[in-house]
């Protein structure tokens, strides 16, 4: 069951790195928009899989497990600055 989670979490990292790099080069503010809002979706999937869980620690664990491989693969696929954003409010959440 967390194998699921974690690909769903690893997919979304490697689709979010590869539009915020695609918008590098043709900026548009709506799908920044459309960015912004699958980023909520996600983080209220991951929030509501962490309560699944009985302990608040074990909730934890997989809340931080989680945001740091979606934080690693943004991170390593988009070098750049406006990519800051996203990594700033991911940690904002935690």
């Amino acid at each position: 069951m967390l194998n699921m989670h974690a690909q769903i979490t690893r997919r979304y990292a490697e689709f979010s790195a590869a539009i915020i790099g695609l918008n590098e080069s043709f900026a548009s503010e709506r799908v920044n928009e459309l960015m912004s809002q699958l980023l909520n979706e996600v983080e209220n999937f991951i929030l509501r899989m962490a309560a699944e869980f009985p302990q608040r620690k074990e909730q934890l664990v997989f809340l931080i497990n989680n945001y740091d491989m979606m934080l690693a693969v943004i991170v390593v696929s988009v070098a750049c600055p406006c990519c800051l954003w996203l990594v700033w409010h991911v940690l904002a959440v935690c």
